[in-house]
C-alpha cells in the first residue's frame, strides 16, 4: 500500500503539531498585561515534554525551571495557561514578550511539540520541530480571561 500508515499503530506522539486537534482547539486563561496585549508574543509551557503526559510533580519542576530561565534571560512574561475549551486539560505556561525565534528556542529547550505565537492579534500554532506556522484564530477569540481562583 505504499507509504500509507496503519492508523491502528499511530499514536499522538508521532503526530506533527498541526495534526493534533486538541492543539488547534486550545484556549488560554491568565492575566492580560497591564499595558494591553503586546503586538508580538508567544505562549510556551514546559509541561508534558514530547506531548507525553508526565506526573504533576515533574510538570511543576519543569514549570519552575522555565520560570527561572525567563527571569535569568530578562524576558517580560506573565502566567498564561493553555488547555481544552472544557477545562479538562490545562497546562500552565507563560505569555512571553519575544519574537518567534526566541519562543522556538524556549519550546525546544523544554522539548515541546509546539508553542503558540501571536502577531498583530493572530494566533498561530508553531511546530517546534520545523517551525511550521498554522493560523488558528484570533487571539481574542481564544483568550478566556483569568483562571478561576482555587
Amino acid at each position: 500500500m505504499g507509504d500509507w500508515i496503519d492508523p491502528s499503530i499511530m499514536n499522538e506522539v508521532s503526530l506533527a503539531a498541526d495534526e493534533r486537534p486538541a492543539f488547534l482547539k486550545a484556549v488560554f486563561r491568565g492575566v492580560e498585561p497591564m499595558g494591553g496585549w503586546p503586538r508580538q508574543f508567544v505562549v510556551v509551557t514546559a509541561c508534558n515534554p514530547h506531548g507525553e503526559i508526565v506526573d504533576a510533580e515533574r510538570n511543576k519542576s519543569l514549570d519552575r525551571e522555565l520560570s527561572a530561565l525567563l527571569e535569568v534571560k530578562g524576558l517580560v512574561h506573565c502566567r498564561m495557561t493553555g488547555g481544552s475549551p472544557d477545562g479538562s486539560h490545562l497546562e500552565p505556561g507563560y505569555l512571553v514578550e519575544c519574537d518567534l525565534e526566541v519562543g522556538l528556542v524556549l519550546g525546544r529547550r523544554f522539548e515541546q511539540v509546539a508553542i503558540y505565537g501571536v502577531c498583530d492579534g493572530e494566533l498561530y500554532l508553531v511546530d517546534c520541530q520545523d517551525g511550521k506556522q498554522t493560523l488558528v484564530a484570533t487571539w481574542v477569540s481564544r483568550y478566556k480571561g483569568r483562571l478561576p481562583e482555587g
